[in-house]
């Protein structure tokens, strides 16, 4: 913990990958210092638990003044996620060749640095101005990822708001004492029919029964009705459910009771995690030893990759090299750039220049007219006055802006179908300068069994011609 506090955050709406020995810092940190160097170790933050149970520090690994990632400005928060992708491709990468070793180290050690590379948001990500003055990404909550998945609370914090059911019961209460009083009334007030609107409600004169069969039926009835009633009972226990007028009434929890239920879930829920931590410190502390004595193994693996890396690529350098086309003695010329080289082969392509055993192409950029020529070890010379016959097995096939025909990307190309081997000498002319400038050009020479070699010269009014020789087949 030897830079600055990039942020304290809270677990909460988080995810972890995998189980908490593969998120140990001390594991990724060590592995890819080891592995890689100290710049992709330091892209991860270092946690440390806050006072709080549910939230947590997160400090740089280096000397620097910190920021969020988008506080930058454009420019340099485009350049800070451009190292960040690079860097993380880089760790990617490692885990991928880990993962396809056969052993089961490697493979849960590619696993760790795979969920490593994850984090929730942008808002996880920090720039850290070192000491150098340059900008490093830095991640937080790496290993977490956002929770989707809605929190459930329980059966009777999600049904005990319902007013509607609990206005229902106590209309449903009043319907029943309503029932009643109405019997009573009927039952006592016999003759009295404005009570009721008017209505003959006097049993024993519509039927005929006795008022003792009338008692016993009504008797049966609110025995029935004692029944629904405990069977309603029993149906509605819940005690949200009950309505107040059955007793043992229940209310609605009220928002202040809610909120304390969610802030002990959330306490709950932080010294889990705070367990959770000190149980990977303590795990991470047992396993260090033996990760230390692996990730030496891995360090010098690489270190005897990367020596037979450099010995097969001095090996190709020193093939190439025997194979390039020498100059001839006291000759020498300047060698084209990567992008001339580049251009020329693409006119090659475009305009088909045959190539045959050997071939000369000249390109430049201008209206003027160049000429090439090449001298045989013969003495002979192909050029433009040849170009209708073979000369020494070769001939000009492409004579580019002349006799007034002017081309944007201008070539001209001399091939050879059986060369004799020896000395050749090119010529490079400033025929007709119609810029009145100076005129730079890529000359390529490409035997069929070879590589190509490519130089660039210069014409000019004041110097129009240019040559240079080099030895084929000796």
């Amino acid at each position: 913990m030897s830079g600055p506090l990039l942020g304290t955050f809270s677990i909460e709406g988080l995810r972890p990958l995998g189980s908490p020995a593969q998120r140990s810092f001390e594991l990724v940190h060590s592995t890819l210092r080891a592995m890689l160097d100290d710049q992709h170790a330091d892209l991860f933050a270092e946690p440390v638990a806050a006072r709080h149970g549910n939230q947590t520090d997160w400090y740089a690994n280096f000397a620097g003044t910190a920021q969020r990632a988008s506080d930058l400005p454009e420019s340099d928060r485009s350049a800070l996620y451009a190292v960040l992708d690079t860097r993380l491709s880089a760790i990617r990468a490692l885990a991928e060749g880990l993962a396809r070793k056969k052993g089961s180290d490697e493979q849960r050690l590619a696993e760790v640095l795979q969920n490593a590379c994850a984090f929730p948001d942008d808002a996880s990500v920090f720039a850290v101005r070192g000491q150098d003055g340059a900008l490093h990404p830095v991640i937080t909550n790496w290993a977490w990822t956002r929770d989707q998945q809605p929190l459930v609370r329980g059966v009777l914090a999600g049904q005990a708001l319902r007013p509607a059911a609990v206005l229902g019961g106590a209309a449903g209460t009043a319907g029943v004492t309503g029932a009643v009083d109405t019997g009573r009334i009927g039952g006592t007030a016999g003759a009295d029919r404005s009570a009721i609107g008017g209505v003959d409600t006097d049993p024993t004169r519509r039927s005929g029964l006795s008022g003792f069969s009338l008692w016993l039926i009504l008797a049966g009835w609110l025995l029935l009705a004692l029944l629904i009633a405990a069977i309603l009972w029993l149906m509605v226990a819940p005690c949200g459910l009950r309505p107040e007028a059955l007793g043992n009434y229940c209310p609605p929890p009220t928002s202040n009771e809610a909120a304390m239920s969610d802030q002990a879930q959330a306490n709950l829920e932080a010294d889990l995690a705070a367990l959770e931590r000190r149980f990977l410190l303590e795990q991470s502390q047992c396993t260090r030893d033996g990760e230390a004595q692996r990730i030496e193994t891995y360090r010098a693996e690489k270190e005897a990759a990367e020596a037979g890396a450099k010995q097969l690529e001095a090996e190709q350098r020193a093939a190439q090299e025997a194979q390039t086309i020498p100059d001839a003695p006291g000759n020498t010329a300047e060698a084209a750039t990567e992008a001339e080289a580049q251009e020329l082969e693409e006119r090659v392509t475009e305009n088909k220049a045959k190539q045959g055993e050997l071939a000369f192409s000249l390109a430049w950029n201008s209206s003027d007219d160049i000429d090439l020529k090449v001298k045989c070890p013969s003495g002979k010379i192909v050029s433009y006055q040849t170009k209708t016959r073979l000369v020494c097995g070769g001939k000009l096939d492409i004579d580019a802006n002349s006799y007034g025909k002017i081309v944007e990307r201008p070539i001209e190309n001399i091939f050879f179908d059986s060369p004799p081997p020896g000395r050749y000498d090119v010529i490079v002319r400033l025929h007709n300068g119609r810029s009145g400038q100076p005129q730079d050009f890529s000359l390529r020479v490409k035997p069929a069994d070879g590589p190509a070699r490519v130089v660039s010269g210069r014409v000019s009014r004041g110097q129009p011609d240019w040559s240079w020789s080099v030895v084929i087949g000796e």
